[in-house]
C-alpha cells in the first residue's frame, strides 16, 4: 500500500473490534498485536513496538502451558525488537522480514 500509517490505523480499529467481540486474549486478538508490534517496529517506532510485544506475551501467558510455543516465539520477537532497537544490524524483526544488508 506505501501507506503504512493508514495501515497500523486498520490494524488498531480491527483490534479494537476484535476485542470487544472476542476478548483481549483471544488468539485473533493477539495476533493483530502481533502484527500492530511488527508494524511499529518496520516503521522504527521502537517504543510502541515493545509495549506492543509484552502486550502479546502478558496475552499468551494468560493462556497457559498450552500457549508455551506462541509464548517461546513472543519472547524471541520481543528480544530481535530490543535488538533492532539498538541498531543491532543482525535483528530481524518483524519476523517475516530479512536484515537489511541482505537487500544491500
Amino acid at each position: 500500500m506505501n501507506q503504512p500509517q493508514e495501515a497500523l490505523r486498520m490494524l488498531l480499529l480491527g483490534k479494537k473490534i476484535i476485542e470487544k467481540l472476542f476478548g483481549e486474549d483471544h488468539e485473533d486478538s493477539i495476533d493483530t498485536c502481533q502484527c500492530i508490534a511488527n508494524s511499529y517496529g518496520a516503521m522504527e517506532s521502537y517504543a510502541l513496538a515493545l509495549e506492543f510485544q509484552k502486550h502479546v506475551i502478558d496475552s499468551w501467558e494468560r493462556h497457559g502451558p498450552n500457549a508455551s510455543d506462541e509464548l517461546r516465539e513472543a519472547h524471541r520477537l520481543l528480544e530481535q525488537l530490543k535488538k533492532k532497537a539498538q541498531g543491532s544490524p543482525s535483528a530481524v524483526f518483524p519476523a517475516n522480514t530479512l536484515p537489511l544488508s541482505w537487500h544491500n
